[in-house]
């Protein structure tokens, strides 16, 4: 009884011996990861252990996080800008833009784009219709200004940067977009279906 008492024992040793050489590697492969982490030419020296801290970030994320297959190196990299640029705190002057977002813009720009084909702003959290375009699909659906967008196929846009819910709501001519509004003149809540359209601004327009 004794002798398997002690083997019962030496067991246990070797698995606790085991459990913590794992948990010990795993803490050192991340501490060795960003401390290994060579930053690339451009990078300010004073800034070197700044992004440090974000390669271990990025590497606990890679390695640790549940749902692992649905982590998406762009979404990560866009979003660490975002943010950066966002706590610079210079709301409506300073935002980061999509490679995607910097040619809707341009497009923008030249007088053309496809979407619903409205002015918006943002303001206490909600993106707001500022008013829609003469002609335009959100036109045709009764959309007025003041009305807020609270979804975009029914994804909750509250809080979200302006420039990621406009980005839900443009798309393709010929496609279609659900938004939930909420009516600033009664009150009540809506889901409204358009269809995007090819829209031409009017730069100067007079009546």
């Amino acid at each position: 009884m004794k002798r398997l008492l002690a083997c019962l024992g030496i067991i246990v040793a070797v698995l606790l011996l085991l459990g913590a050489g794992l948990a010990g590697g795993i803490a050192l492969d991340r501490r060795a990861l960003a401390d290994n982490y060579v930053p690339p030419d451009g990078i300010p020296t004073d800034a070197v252990s700044d992004f440090q801290l974000m390669a271990e970030a990025w590497n606990t994320i890679q390695q640790s996080y549940v749902d692992r297959p649905a982590v998406e190196a762009q979404a990560l990299t866009y979003g660490a800008i975002g943010g950066m640029v966002d706590a610079l705190g210079d709301t409506g002057h300073s935002r980061f833009l999509s490679p995607e977002m910097v040619q809707e813009q341009h497009n923008f720009n030249q007088g053309q784009f496809e979407g619903i084909g409205a002015y918006v702003e943002m303001k206490d959290g909600h993106v707001v219709i500022v008013a829609p375009m003469d002609g335009s699909p959100a036109q045709q659906a009764g959309l007025r200004p003041g009305d807020i967008i609270l979804k975009v196929d029914g994804e909750n846009m509250a809080d979200l940067p302006i420039d990621q819910v406009v980005s839900r709501i443009v798309g393709s001519a010929g496609t279609s977009v659900t938004l939930t509004i909420l009516s600033k003149e009664t009150g009540q809540t809506r889901d409204i279906t358009l269809e995007r359209a090819h829209i031409t601004l009017q730069n100067v327009a007079w009546q």
